[in-house]
């Protein structure tokens, strides 16, 4: 029951090694809302903008939320990330991300029955993923709007995901 709201203001979490805009681990039934939250660096091993982990039923609304990499290096950055979280609502939010390896919205292992609607997102990364799931069922991706660039790019990937719905979304990829 915990709720992070920006009020516009800006999270900037500039690092050199790992690093996390907002990162939770067992929280539930909270939000995190009207932030921008922008890694300031780009030399970080990996980074995240939001990392919820064990946890349900969190709101992640109205948000921007950009993840800039080395282009030289492997590090991954991930504009927001769940593992094993489960009911959650991410809603009306613009996620990008850039450099070498940019994951906008990763759903990992058990991220069950989340309700992904009315999204930008934008990964623009020489490996870019707008949307991957991975062992995690039962989603719903709504009117979001997915759009990725780079030398591998993916719009959405399901992995071992069952039963997700994919209705009313716009999708391009380059």
């Amino acid at each position: 029951n915990v709720t992070i709201d920006c009020a516009g203001y800006r999270i900037n979490y500039t690092q050199a090694s790992t690093g996390y805009g907002i990162r939770a681990n067992g929280y539930n039934n909270s939000k995190i809302q009207n932030c921008t939250i922008v890694q300031g660096r780009t030399n970080a091993a990996s980074s995240y903008g939001i990392y919820l982990l064990n946890g349900n039923e969190t709101k992640i609304e109205r948000n921007n939320v950009s993840t800039s990499g080395s282009t030289s290096s492997d590090a991954r950055n991930y504009a927001v990330y769940l593992y094993n979280f489960k009911q959650g609502i991410i809603y009306n939010n613009n996620l990008t991300t850039s450099g070498r390896r940019g994951y906008a919205l990763v759903l990992d292992s058990g991220s069950n029955s989340t309700n992904i609607s009315s999204n930008i997102v934008k990964p623009s990364a020489i490996h870019s993923l707008g949307v991957y799931s991975y062992k995690s069922s039962f989603n719903v991706l709504h009117e979001n709007n997915v759009s990725t660039t780079g030398t591998l790019a993916y719009a959405v990937i399901l992995s071992l995901a069952n039963s997700n719905n994919l209705t009313s979304n716009n999708i391009s990829t380059t």
